[in-house]
């Protein structure tokens, strides 16, 4: 691996937004997985608390994850089409 004394200026600028653009991919995957694993660790608690059923839970459940599963065609058509650079940064800004 080269020094920082032998790299071009544009290979530290370029490093450093490869850092920057692996930093943000990593939040909105932390943020996309306490997404999907809180709701299976509240529900007990929500249940309880707003009296919710058993066969209820398990429609919302259901619900919530089904969505991950319909949702996998259109996102990879839309990946194929646009391109994972334009997605990435459309759905990061519509996750905040």
């Amino acid at each position: 691996m080269p020094d920082e004394e032998t790299m071009s200026p544009t290979t530290k600028k370029a490093s450093r937004a490869r850092l920057k653009v692996f930093g943000v991919l990593w939040v909105i995957i932390l943020l996309n997985y306490i997404d999907r694993a809180t709701l299976s660790i509240a529900i007990p608690f929500i249940s309880q608390d707003l009296h919710i059923t058993p066969e209820a839970k398990g429609w919302i459940m259901g619900t919530f994850f089904w969505t991950y599963l319909i949702f996998q065609i259109p996102g990879g058509w839309l990946l194929d089409k646009f391109g994972p650079r334009r997605i990435i940064t459309g759905s990061s800004r519509t996750r905040v």
